[in-house]
């Protein structure tokens, strides 16, 4: 007798595969609009708060915010940039999943509701 998978069945077990495939996605949250940036305005350039630190002694640079840089349209330090200093690694796809039905806590935000940066 030949037995055949049920729709229900097959449903489960798709969904179920793309659950496990969604542990392989990796996700980045970009800075919310109010993180506190350092503007390098003779290079045209921004800076993460750890960047500057690597500086040292540096005249040039204002404070200011992501959302105001990207209206300037004004662009990362290609340094600070590659460091991966302006995203943080989030929870993968199915991960978030999990966090939004409340199985998973999130994770600490690299970023502070004043703008501030947690490091």
């Amino acid at each position: 007798m030949i037995r055949f998978v049920t729709v229900p069945k097959l449903t489960s077990l798709l969904l179920l595969f793309l659950f496990s495939l969604g542990f392989g996605v990796g996700v980045s949250k970009s800075p919310p609009k109010h993180a506190v940036v350092f503007v390098d305005s003779t290079e045209k350039t921004y800076f993460a708060p750890p960047c500057v630190k690597a500086l040292g002694e540096r005249t040039t640079l204002m404070e200011s915010t992501i959302g105001k840089v990207y209206n300037l349209k004004l662009n990362p330090d290609p340094e600070c940039r590659d460091t991966g200093a302006f995203l943080q690694d989030a929870r993968s796809l199915s991960g978030q999943l999990l966090v939004k039905i409340g199985i998973l806590n999130p994770l600490k935000s690299r970023w502070n509701i004043d703008g501030s940066w947690n490091w």
